[in-house]
């Protein structure tokens, strides 16, 4: 019988992990109830017909602030498409320090995460944002210059400021994938998927609820900057 993160979803299953912290007494109702969604009594998170009214009626089960967030971001989801209309968006973006440029014609906002050991290493990163598209899709102002990742890929990258800038089998396939963020404008794009799960770090999935600071607003950071360019913010 399922338990943890496969119980739940290791969305729902951080909710709940969290709230489970926060309760000191061992007899607590809202204890209980946490340790019967972790893994005793809980929902069973099954695959088919029934599925989403079960992660609706848990939706319910959840803190009225953490249910709304699971709901909202189904919505944007489901919303995000007929905003974007699926009409095909000229899109550019680069590296760092502007060397390599490029175009990419975007019809899909549906990005994803890969937790893969090779995205991680490439990028320095727990995970890697990705935008599947087509490579005749990617017009590159200066080609980028491209490091064999293993066997089978491939990855565009600037070898002036070492941007990682996407993937793409060496062969077999006419599609390839974008980092995310450089774009020079990634808000579009929503994450609809994982990849990699092999070696997921999960305690990185959902970092909502921590303390959060603007980068204008750290004053060492913003004396450092204003003293280097003379300009008053990052």
């Amino acid at each position: 019988r399922p338990q943890g993160p496969d119980r739940l979803g290791p969305r729902l299953y951080q909710h709940a992990a969290r709230r489970l912290s926060r309760h000191r007494s061992r007899n607590s109702p809202a204890r209980r109830r946490c340790l019967r969604q972790l893994g005793d009594g809980g929902l069973h998170r099954r695959r088919g017909r029934g599925s989403a009214d079960r992660q609706r009626a848990l939706h319910r089960r959840l803190p009225a602030p953490v249910g709304r967030q699971v709901e909202d971001r189904r919505r944007a989801r489901l919303d995000a498409p007929d905003r974007c209309s699926r009409a095909v968006t000229t899109m550019s973006g680069g590296c760092a320090c502007g060397r390599v440029r490029f175009a990419a014609e975007v019809t899909d906002i549906d990005a994803y995460l890969c937790h893969c050991r090779m995205c991680q290493r490439a990028s320095g990163n727990v995970s890697l944002a990705m935008l599947g598209i087509a490579q005749d899709a990617v017009s590159w102002e200066r080609e980028p210059d491209w490091y064999a990742s293993s066997a089978i890929a491939e990855r565009p990258f600037c070898a002036s400021c070492g941007t990682s800038l996407g993937f793409r089998y060496k062969d077999g396939t006419a599609k390839m994938d974008l980092t995310v963020a450089a774009f020079d404008d990634p808000s579009p794009f929503l994450p609809t998927a994982h990849f990699g799960t092999e070696s997921v770090h999960r305690g990185w999935l959902d970092t909502v609820g921590l303390p959060e600071t603007r980068s204008d607003e750290y004053q060492p950071l913003v004396d450092r900057w204003t003293s280097a360019t003379g300009k008053p913010t990052v």
